[in-house]
């Protein structure tokens, strides 16, 4: 993971990525091309709801050190590199850049265009989002921010220099078509190298040549005439290649090429030394420099009446976590540095209409952002960072808010905090107060950080924020205090089993530099978790803890440093598996029905966690559901005609190799016909209870019949003809059904019920009840085409009345083999580099990286820290206090053997107990000692030795345990 603070990939809308090197890459002969998998994964999500909107790379220089600062290059891609596969365009066409940013260390980003867009404004300003982000994870040089971009890539440039000229040092579009835009003042005396070829014939030379005049023109120069002449003599050609250059302005247009011309233009050296020596000139704050943010629902795109530029946000961007700004405008129009991001999403923007008179009335958008009940500085709030300060620069932050109403009487009292320093503002109508901090000082990255939350103990249930009006008021004065570093990990995926806990090691670290009072607090906080889960953290303190989870889902941790002047954080993200049981897989829906007797709390229609439907219903007629005194979902038919059903259709992934279980009761039946049925297919939106859905979103079906009274069974069919299993008594027993359905192209081989092997066709079903294959291979209907199941649903309208009880009911991703590790190994791995763990001396079982005296298998079987010393004593021989040993036992540790050992005279040891794979200790018979274990986990264990608790003449007796790991 990075070095970064905040705001980081992880902690925003970017996805998580895995920094890779590439060296691998054949760089100057160019032996080999880039490979995408060499460079990072930069995605930006607009809302964080996982619907990615652009995708990119970014290439890192294989020595990054972040004590340095790189420039970076914008890189808009062509028409042909148009995608979601997010390869194509770092795979083609850029050989020769990233040959060059290795070499000469600068950064690389990225994005690609989804298919049949172009690079208009939009689109550009989403990649300036992320490059706004970039700046914030790593040290770049704002002074030094390059586009570039080839033919469709080319506009893009165009558009970037409309709308970020200010913050661009350099920009060279290739064979670029016009962008659609028109090239003004923003291109005055802004360096610019164009390039073209003559006989272009895709995108004609005439878009460059009508832009470098408009350039000319902008710059009070007199246009050209083409094509130009006379220049055969230029410092860089001899080859017919005409060469313009006019102030900051260059264009190379090559006598031949065609098109492709970008090979030549990225392998030419002096583009390079050209571009790499450019900085922006308006990047600097000055005394007064001012920047008017608004959080408001529209985009403002002119001055108001004082003349003042507003930069504007979309709502949307209230839950987006990630750049909201980027490099904002200055109040009176011109650059600034500026990016504001999201590190902790708002929980709402609310529409209201500001009173005549109000401070800004009419001035900025009638919007604000807001934060939920019970948020604390910790967990709810929402906060803001503003990069791209002047570092140690003294700031002057001024913010308003506004709400209409008080809430029912409770009042909005809002508090806002920087650093340390706090303060609170009423929104109720509020017409002309703001919250004003008079000097806060960026730290020495150029951030500061606000958050939102209400006021403690004001009764306030919400958090407002409107606008905030930034102004630099000194530059710095003395030392600047560099925020603390933090570390959340690396991300982590960990099996849990059905119905129990499991624990992650959390190896985070802080450091600071001591200023301004060496004071560092730590804090863990779980940040974003599934609904109803209860994850647990030993130690919120410390940076290296555990967390013990009880749910699967994706959980986010929140490692925060503050050295009570700046405050720093970084996350992880836990992804907790349920495991799909003795069978294999990766349970993806469970629900046993036992945590409730609340039909609704077993519904979600807005976010469904692992046990969510998200609709149980019956129409008129089509009986009713609850959850029975036995703790099963139960539906009861009283002869209507109505339909009824549950369904889940979000949420489950795209699964073509599917097991699904569940305990059905059937009682009641009197006729022949269908009951029930489930179906499986990739729709995405709910039914009507009486709707089937049509066969191209089926993928299988199995449906429920009734043999007359008493009896039951479950059939397929195909163009075949029917399946049917045997007839099964209603009333009696509940039966198990375990369903396998396989549409993955090719053989898929399972474990069954009865332990054996067992192979499944493409294409179709395996049917087993109570431990019996009684539907073998049945073939799919092949009028049902979905190409793989991502919901499911059960839909019953039997006219019978009749009583149907489900429990249990799991839905397995058969295709994944959760490999649970050993849990050692997995333990190595939360502690050690993999060249730490290649390393026997350093990750060995007996080694002691921190020389505490405790090897790694012993700190392991003691829940130590292995690279942290141990205040504790080293001694692992004891005696028994009266005669009791209270020793600890942990299920968990399941590949370990503990024995207890005893001697009378410290020289011969006999074996006394002996627990493996984290079973209760088994005594050996060679005394008489009593063992009592709680079962807990862990488990206390008490042994008591009759040797020693003697009321005469005890024998003294010590005791040693060894520990080792189990075959």
């Amino acid at each position: 993971m990075h070095e970064a603070n905040t705001p980081s990939p992880s902690s925003s809308k970017f996805l998580r990525y895995v920094v890779l090197s590439l060296s691998l890459l054949g760089f100057g002969n160019l032996l080999y091309g880039v490979d995408a998998d060499d460079l990072e994964v930069v995605n930006y999500d607009y809302r964080s709801d996982g619907n990615i909107e652009l995708r990119g790379r970014l290439f890192v220089p294989d020595n990054y050190d972040a004590q340095q600062s790189y420039p970076i290059v914008v890189f808009f891609h062509g028409a042909g590199e148009r995608g979601t596969n997010n390869v194509t365009q770092v795979e083609k066409n850029i050989d020769n850049l990233i040959t060059a940013a290795t070499s000469r260390e600068f950064f690389v980003y990225a994005p690609q265009l989804p298919p049949n867009q172009a690079w208009n404004s939009g689109w550009v300003r989403d990649a300036f989002r992320v490059v706004g982000n970039i700046t914030g994870d790593y040290n770049i040089d704002i002074s030094k921010i390059y586009a570039t971009g080839l033919s469709l890539g080319g506009g893009g440039v165009w558009n970037a220099l409309d709308l970020f000229s200010g913050i661009l040092a350099g920009s060279v579009p290739l064979a670029g078509v016009s962008g659609g835009v028109v090239m003004g003042a923003n291109t005055i005396n802004e360096p610019i190298w164009v390039y073209h070829a003559v006989n272009d014939g895709t995108v004609g030379v005439g878009a460059s040549r009508t832009h470098v005049n408009e350039i000319l023109a902008a710059n009070g120069q007199p246009t050209v005439s083409f094509p130009l002449v006379g220049n055969d003599g230029s410092p860089y050609y001899s080859d017919g290649t005409t060469y313009l250059e006019n102030g900051a302005l260059r264009y190379s247009e090559y006598s031949f090429g065609n098109h492709g011309i970008w090979n030549r233009v990225y392998g030419e050296s002096q583009m390079y030394d050209w571009m790499l020596a450019q900085e922006s000139t308006d990047t600097d704050w000055a005394i007064g420099d001012s920047v008017l943010i608004d959080l408001g629902n529209r985009s403002n795109v002119t001055v108001d009446s004082q003349s003042r530029h507003w930069n504007a946000t979309s709502f949307g961007f209230h839950d987006t976590l990630g750049t909201v700004i980027p490099f904002a405008k200055l109040s009176d129009g011109g650059q600034s540095t500026l990016s504001v991001s999201v590190v902790d999403a708002f929980s709402f923007h609310s529409l209201v209409t500001y009173n005549a008179g109000s401070l800004f009335d009419e001035e900025i958008s009638n919007d604000g952002w807001g934060t939920v009940i019970n948020a604390t500085e910790t967990v709810g709030a929402g906060s803001l960072a503003f990069t791209g300060l002047l570092p140690g620069g003294k700031y002057k932050v001024e913010i308003y808010a506004y709400q209409s109403n008080d809430d029912g009487g409770r009042g909005r009292m809002t508090r806002y905090k920087i650093g340390t320093e706090t303060r609170d503002l009423e929104p109720h109508a509020n017409l002309t107060n703001t919250a004003v901090f008079a000097e806060v000082t960026a730290d020495i990255t150029g951030q500061l950080d606000l958050k939102v939350f209400p006021t403690p103990t004001s009764g306030s249930r919400y958090g407002h924020i409107s606008t905030i009006q930034l102004t630099l008021v000194s530059g710095p004065n003395g030392p600047i205090n560099a925020p603390p570093v933090v570390f959340a990990g690396d991300d982590q995926a960990i099996v849990i089993a059905q119905g129990g806990t499991v624990s992650a090691n959390l190896s985070g670290s802080v450091t600071d530099d001591g200023l301004p009072s060496n004071s560092l607090m730590t804090l863990w906080a779980v940040v974003d978790s599934p609904l109803g889960s209860s994850p647990a953290i030993a130690d919120t303190a410390m940076a290296q803890t555990s967390v013990t989870f009880d749910a699967p889902g994706d959980y986010t941790l929140q490692l925060t440093g503050n050295d009570t002047e700046a405050t720093r954080n970084d996350v992880i993200v836990i992804t907790v598996k349920l495991e799909g049981g003795p069978l294999g897989g990766e349970t993806v829906f469970s629900q046993d029905f036992e945590s409730s007797s609340v039909l609704t709390d077993y519904i979600d229609t807005l976010s469904p966690s692992i046990g969510d439907f998200e609709d149980i219903g019956a129409d008129t007629g089509g009986g009713t559901w609850a959850i029975s005194a036995l703790g099963k979902l139960e539906h009861v038919r009283d002869g209507g005609t109505g339909a009824a059903g549950f369904q889940r259709v979000s949420g489950l992934g795209e699964l073509t190799f599917t097991r699904i279980e569940f305990e059905l009761y059937v009682d009641g039946t009197s006729n022949f016909q269908d009951f029930g049925e489930i179906i499986l297919g990739n729709w995405t939106s709910l039914f009507a209870n009486s709707a089937s859905g049509s066969n191209a979103q089926r993928t299988f079906s199995l449906t429920m019949k009734s043999r007359g009274a008493g009896k039951y069974y479950l059939r397929m069919n195909n163009d075949a003809g029917n399946f049917d299993t045997p007839d099964m008594s209603a009333g009696s027993a509940p039966i198990k059904v375990i369903w396998y359905t396989n549409m993955s192209g090719e053989s898929k081989t399972y474990n069954g019920p009865d332990g054996f092997g067992h192979t499944l066709v493409n294409d179709s079903s395996d049917l087993w009840v109570d431990d019996v294959l009684v539907l073998d291979g049945i073939a799919r209907r092949s009028q049902y085409t979905g190409t793989s199941s991502s919901a499911f649903r059960f839909r019953s309208s039997s006219s019978q009345p009749l009583t149907l009880r489900f429990d249990d009911f799991r839905v397995i991703d058969q295709s994944v083999e959760v490999v649970t590790p050993m849990p050692f190994q997995e333990w190595l791995e939360q502690y050690f580099t993999e060249s730490e763990r290649n390393d026997v001396l350093i990750s060995g079982d007996d080694a002691d990286p921190d020389l505490d005296g405790i090897s790694n298998l012993l700190e392991y079987a003691f829940q130590g820290l292995p690279l942290q010393a141990a205040q504790r004593g080293t001694g692992l021989v004891f005696s028994a206090v009266d005669g009791q040993l209270n020793l600890i036992r942990r299920p968990s540790l399941n590949d370990l053997t503990i024995e207890l050992w005893g001697t009378e005279d410290l020289s011969n040891w006999e074996l006394l107990a002996t627990s493996t794979g984290g079973a209760a200790f088994v005594t050996s018979g060679a005394q008489p000692i009593l063992i009592t274990d709680d079962a807990g986990d862990p488990a206390n264990v008490s042994i008591e030795d009759p040797r020693v608790n003697t009321d005469t003449n005890p024998i003294p007796v010590f005791y040693r345990l060894d520990v080792s790991r189990t075959p």
